[in-house]
């Protein structure tokens, strides 16, 4: 093969959407496969804690039938990965019953490998403790009992594993969590073509049209020959400029230049950027590939609780002004209510209250650099979450009737200076996860950490 083109049908599959007319229309470039990520972990923990999709059946149907339809027509492979959000194994097999509901109803049949990336705990508690996780900035400090309490771990895949189910004649890969630039790069690395290139490809086409001059409705096509790569928007109005793919090569790394991936490192550092000649398309070269020692990146979702929320709003100036002191003094009356009911809990320990003010400080928090610029209203939430959800419910209850009628020094008698959004003003949430590893797994097969299965379908 002198020259290879690849498809991304458009961002996340089953999130913004993709349309069939112009997956079609991107067709007639005659790919060699198309690939598309299925999530990240942008949604938070809670999916990949619970191993349910981010989005829901229908959407996901929609998205992936088309896809799904044009590849086994044309007789070229389809890379799915981190399916369905969070990538775990219970993600992959409802992937799984989804495929073999649009390979029915279309009457198609085809050869699919699943890759599974759950990892066991124990398995885990044993590299730590022979030192082979690495902790990433901002790691959390792990023992082994922490591991062992996790809800779910998964291990992010690199290229090889994709690569390993294509040589057993995969003609559709659903694989759990993965890279979202292997999805794209392993095909072509596979088959001999530039892996700067490929991986730079794959940074590029996985958030679809996010690459263009402006995002809009439509697909990716990259081509690889030789040493340069050619981006290709195809859709209504849309443009992959020199300044828009090399601004987007930017998008969503710690480091301008480096990209770190499971078997090396992605050098943009001396990567060209030009007009490819159709007044739409990015033409790239230099991009290098350094190959490094395998690392694998775990990723674990933890149980914080239960938790349920009470929204209201403020707009009284004269809270305002002092609502610092309102929301400490509303927790203090919170707390001491609590403890007036449920006289053995502990805060922190038992229960955890969280306050949001959305108008000062509800997005960056405490690196809020304005914060003490408060305008005519705030919006409040308060998180009450405890070990179960009847228990952070009644907590809820209890800062939900304080709050709503707490005292300040400028007013006299009694006030209710806080609107309630909902009624019922307890919102039950369920259980709630956070991140729990920011390691990588050292490992000298690549390939160890993941199952493959073959099926007919």
């Amino acid at each position: 093969m002198e020259e290879i083109r690849f498809l991304g049908a458009g961002g996340s599959l089953g999130g913004t959407g993709i349309h069939a007319d112009i997956v079609a229309q991107a067709m007639e470039y005659k790919p060699h496969f198309i690939a598309n990520d299925g999530g990240s972990t942008d949604a938070g923990a809670y999916y990949l804690g619970s191993g349910k999709p981010a989005v829901s059946w229908e959407s996901l149907k929609h998205d992936l039938s088309i896809v799904v339809l044009q590849a086994l027509r044309a007789g070229i492979p389809l890379i799915y990965g981190t399916a369905a959000t969070a990538g775990s194994n219970a993600h992959v097999d409802w992937v799984l019953e989804l495929l073999g509901t649009i390979l029915r109803e279309n009457g198609l049949t085809a050869r699919v490998a699943a890759i599974y990336a759950d990892q066991d705990a124990e398995t885990i508690v044993k590299e730590f403790e022979s030192g082979n996780l690495v902790a990433l900035p901002g790691a959390p400090v792990l023992t082994a009992e922490r591991v062992r309490g996790f809800s779910k771990i998964v291990a992010m895949m690199g290229v090889e594993p994709i690569q390993e189910a294509l040589r057993r004649g995969a003609q559709i890969v659903i694989a759990g969590r993965t890279s979202d630039a292997a999805l794209f790069a392993a095909y072509p690395i596979m088959k001999g073509f530039n892996p700067g290139l490929a991986w730079h490809a794959g940074k590029i086409l996985e958030c679809g049209t996010l690459a263009c001059e402006k995002r809009g409705k439509g697909s990716m096509i990259a081509t690889i020959r030789g040493d340069e790569l050619t981006i290709t928007p195809v859709g209504p109005n849309l443009r992959a400029t020199p300044q828009s793919v090399a601004s987007h090569s930017l998008y969503e790394n710690a480091h301008p230049y480096h990209h770190t991936e499971c078997g090396g490192i992605l050098d943009i550092s001396d990567a060209v950027y030009e007009e490819a000649g159709d007044g739409r398309s990015a033409r790239i070269s230099g991009s290098v590939f350094e190959p490094r020692p395998a690392t694998i990146k775990l990723e674990a979702a933890e149980l914080v609780g239960h938790q349920s929320v009470v929204i209201c709003g403020i707009r009284d100036p004269y809270i305002l002004d002092q609502l610092d002191d309102f929301l400490a003094g509303s927790e203090k009356a919170i707390l001491d209510r609590t403890f007036n009911v449920f006289p053995d809990l502990v805060h922190g320990r038992d229960f955890h209250l969280t306050w949001h003010v959305y108008g000062r400080d509800g997005v960056l928090g405490r690196m809020e650099p304005m914060r003490h610029q408060i305008g005519h209203e705030v919006g409040v939430v308060i998180e009450a979450t405890a070990a179960t959800q009847e228990l952070s419910a009644k907590i809820a209850g209890i800062a939900r009737k304080i709050i709503l009628h707490h005292p300040i020094p400028k007013w006299s008698g009694g006030i209710t200076g806080v609107a309630l959004l909902h009624s019922p003003s307890v919102l039950t949430r369920g259980p709630v996860y956070r991140f729990g590893i920011n390691h990588v797994l050292k490992t000298e097969d690549p390939l160890s950490h993941f199952t493959i299965n073959l099926m007919d379908m």
